[in-house]
């Protein structure tokens, strides 16, 4: 046993070494093996790295170029393209390297879409209006004729315009277009159908100025737009016809205006023009006889002219002569241009600054028609009968009272009515009489002033109604008697009348001395009213007077009476011998003030009061034998 285990022993000790040399064989096969394999590997995963070293520089550059890109998509304002390669730059840079070009990119991108997204709004409201204004001039088109509502196309045409310029798709712009183009046609054919018409009515057409515009407007449509061939001939026939018609109408004119201004040669020239240009006999017979007939007719007036000129001249002495002055007017009343009329009639005109009557005139009418504005009137001694109005500023003077008279016979208007519009009525040194008082409610004022005058040492006497009235006017008196008026002495009436009354005498008149009513003012001064069948003065009305220096008396009612609310003003005043109070003052807004003033030998009070106005003054005014004392109150 133990030598079969001994033999089995070596023999396995003969076989290892080949075992084992398979076994290193096998190893080493292995080895190699694995080592070919690793070399394999060590390869592949350097070839890989190269690819990936490779592959991230490619990103980077392919990061760079969308990011380059993407700035030029933005300046060329292609945001969509822009869009996307910022989106391929963020994807590409793996690393971040790029995160702040891309973050400025985002910024600027959102910005310009922003704006873009603005401007497309905008272009949405232009063309959106583009729209509406092309939908109102299709309306328009539709409603009316074109040439009326050309206007309101223009307008809207240049609104239109500004809508395209400030930027519309290419749609809008082709609606613009259509629009403008069915404009222009409806235009066109509206401007021929107009020239058609205005050839219709060529026959009717008379006076120049319907010729004229004819001609005109045919000319300025036909230059407008291209004519049809049919019609160039008969624009051209109308125009040549209505170029005639005008040059006959203009010769007529031309023979009518030489014929106004009698220029006789120049009328022949127009009617052998009138010939020439085929003018029919039956007319031309026509004109030939009106120019004979005015010829004839200036030829006749001419020697009755030249007889008047030589009479003036047979009475011409360079000094106011009526009856020469006549002539000139009966000259110029036949040929109001009459030059040498003229001239002699303004050289002659400084002579009618000052009038004499008797003298120059006959009566004091004609001498008021004749003298300037501005000038004098010498009224010599004697009796003037006269009712004039006097519309210009003058001045009339006598030799003195009761010896210069000026009488009317009129009841029922004035001797003198003073009215101009400018300057100043002067009267002196003369008597004006009237008929008297008459029992008549309308009897007139024997003088009327409704302007500016000033009246000196004169008399007015025996007016019918009022001596002098003033209304609307404005009165000076000096040194002047009213006396046996129908009515007041002097009335003034009014809040634009005034009247400054001077040294004055007012005496038996039928009503009151001296009235200011209804809002009227002045003065009284140094003056004596006396003996009037009413009261001596009387203000009322909210009128305003100063009476100063004065003597009211003898007066069948009150001296002074003052009432309505008016302000009077009262200085070295005497009231006496009247049948009531010396001085009446009544209502509530009256009021006085008095400064030496007194009230004597009156029948009732020497003050009488009622209401209470007030009164300044009145305890320092004095009261002597009134009858009923000094204030009586009520």
């Amino acid at each position: 046993m133990r030598a079969e285990e001994a033999s089995s022993t070596r023999t396995q000790k003969k076989g290892m070494p080949w075992i084992k040399i398979a076994i290193l064989v096998t190893v080493l096969m292995i080895a190699g093996a694995v080592a070919v394999q690793y070399l394999k590997w060590q390869e592949t995963a350097a070839s890989e790295k190269r690819l990936a070293e490779q592959s991230a520089v490619q990103r980077k550059q392919n990061s760079r170029k969308a990011v380059e890109d993407a700035q030029n998509f933005l300046n060329q304002g292609d945001l969509a393209k822009a869009e996307r390669s910022i989106l391929l730059a963020e994807g590409l840079d793996t690393d971040g390297e790029l995160s702040g070009d891309i973050f400025q990119l985002k910024a600027k991108y959102k910005i310009l879409k922003a704006k873009a997204d603005e401007e497309l709004e905008a272009l949405k409201k232009r063309e959106a209006k583009a729209d509406e204004i092309i939908s109102e001039i299709n309306n328009l088109l539709a409603g009316a004729e074109i040439e009326a509502i050309l206007s309101q196309l223009k307008n809207k045409l240049s609104s239109l315009d500004q809508i395209e310029k400030e930027g519309v798709s290419d749609a809008c712009r082709k609606r613009i277009g259509q629009i403008n183009s069915q404009i222009d046609t409806s235009r066109r054919e509206a401007n021929i159908k107009r020239l058609q018409n205005l050839l219709a009515e060529v026959v009717s057409l008379q006076t120049e100025e319907e010729v004229a515009g004819a001609l005109k407007a045919i000319q300025a449509r036909a230059a407008r737009d291209p004519i049809p061939e049919e019609l160039q001939e008969k624009i051209a026939n109308a125009s040549k016809e209505l170029q005639q018609r005008l040059q006959t109408i203009q010769v007529v004119k031309t023979f009518q205006v030489n014929l106004s201004k009698e220029n006789w040669i120049d009328a022949e020239q127009s009617i052998t023009a009138m010939e020439s240009l085929g003018l029919g006999d039956a007319q031309i017979q026509q004109y030939r006889l009106r120019f004979q007939e005015l010829r004839a007719h200036a030829e006749k007036r001419d020697r009755r002219v030249q007889m008047l000129m030589n009479e003036f001249k047979s009475m011409d002495t360079s000094r106011f002569n009526a009856a020469a002055f006549s002539k000139l007017d009966q000259i110029l009343e036949i040929a109001p241009e009459h030059a040498e009329a003229l001239a002699l009639k303004k050289r002659l005109s400084t002579t009618l600054d000052q009038i004499r009557v008797p003298g120059d005139v006959a009566d004091i009418d004609e001498a008021v028609k004749w003298v300037n504005s501005g000038g004098r009137i010498l009224l010599g001694e004697g009796l003037f009968y006269a009712e004039i109005e006097l519309e210009k500023s003058l001045k009339i003077e006598g030799q003195g009272v009761n010896k210069t008279f000026i009488e009317s016979k009129c009841a029922h208007g004035p001797a003198i009515y003073i009215k101009q519009k400018e300057g100043k009525v002067n009267i002196k040194g003369l008597t004006v009489k009237g008929i008297g008082y008459i029992d008549d409610q309308h009897r007139h004022a024997l003088i009327l002033v409704a302007s500016n005058a000033y009246f000196e040492n004169c008399e007015f006497v025996k007016a019918p109604g009022h001596g002098v009235a003033v209304i609307a006017g404005k009165l000076e008196m000096k040194g002047c008697k009213v006396s046996q008026s129908g009515w007041d002495g002097v009335t003034i009436k009014g809040e634009d009348s005034q009247a400054a009354l001077t040294d004055c005498l007012f005496d038996e008149n039928a009503e009151h001395g001296v009235d200011f009513w209804d809002g009227a003012s002045g003065t009284v001064f140094r003056s004596k009213i006396a003996s009037s069948s009413g009261s001596g003065l009387v203000v009322t009305g909210g009128s305003r007077v100063t009476l100063a220096q004065c003597t009211v008396e003898k007066n069948r009612e009150t001296g002074v009476y003052i009432a309505d609310g008016s302000l009077v003003k009262m200085d070295k005043v005497l009231s006496q011998g009247n049948l009531l109070s010396g001085v009446a003052i009544q209502g509530d807004l009256t009021s006085v003030e008095m400064s030496i003033v007194a009230s004597a030998g009156n029948d009732q009070a020497g003050y009488f009061i009622q209401g209470n106005p007030t009164i300044h003054g009145l305890n320092r005014a004095t009261a002597e034998n009134n009858k009923q004392g000094k204030i009586v109150r009520k």
